[in-house]
């Protein structure tokens, strides 16, 4: 299996672009979206404690909503090299090595598509971490067969987003591991 995909968006089950018009005007022309919106329920506005809650989160998701089918992350509106500069080395060490492993060139821009054991075993924290360590991109973590994006904000919280409803409904009515709270999007 390819892991990183530059002409990414053929592999999604999904129009970006009325998905970036859905973020960005609120409808598409031809696809209905839906969002919900996960945030911290607690006190603690600490980064490390707002870091693992959104790891928390994200793995219920992704354990949650796995169908076998992979996973493609992109960044969320526009297609940007992953690292500057070799930027933060020392930080998202797991997801440099993945960079390393498959040699590919830190200012690569498209996807990359993973399995869930990878996400799990290997890059839950650094995909959660990538968009605050680098104050830089929000992520797309997307299912690869059903129209279902987990966003991961550099404001430290979890979204997401689907064109079936009924998935908005059954997170919204998820119990998880922290106190959080959850927003439905407009």
């Amino acid at each position: 299996m390819k892991v990183f995909i530059k002409h990414y968006r053929r592999l999604l089950p999904y129009k970006k672009g009325e998905y970036i018009s859905y973020l960005e005007h609120g409808s598409g022309p031809d696809e209905q979206w839906y969002g919900i919106s996960i945030q911290s329920g607690g006190h603690n506005n600490k980064s490390d404690f707002l870091i693992q809650f959104c790891v928390a989160v994200f793995e219920k998701l992704i354990r949650c909503y796995d169908n076998g089918a992979s996973w493609i992350i992109s960044h969320d509106d526009k297609d940007m090299p992953w690292f500057y500069n070799n930027a933060k080395k020392d930080t998202l060490v797991d997801l440099w090595k993945l960079f390393r492993e498959y040699n590919t060139p830190p200012d690569f821009r498209g996807g990359i598509r993973l399995s869930t054991d990878i996400i799990l075993k290997n890059l839950l924290d650094d995909l959660v971490a990538y968009p605050f360590i680098l104050s830089y991109k929000n992520l797309d973590v997307s299912n690869s067969k059903v129209p279902f994006i987990i966003k991961i904000s550099d404001h430290l919280c979890i979204d997401v987003l689907a064109t079936d409803i009924k998935i908005i409904k059954e997170i919204q009515g998820m119990k998880f591991s922290y106190s959080c709270q959850t927003i439905l999007y407009r």
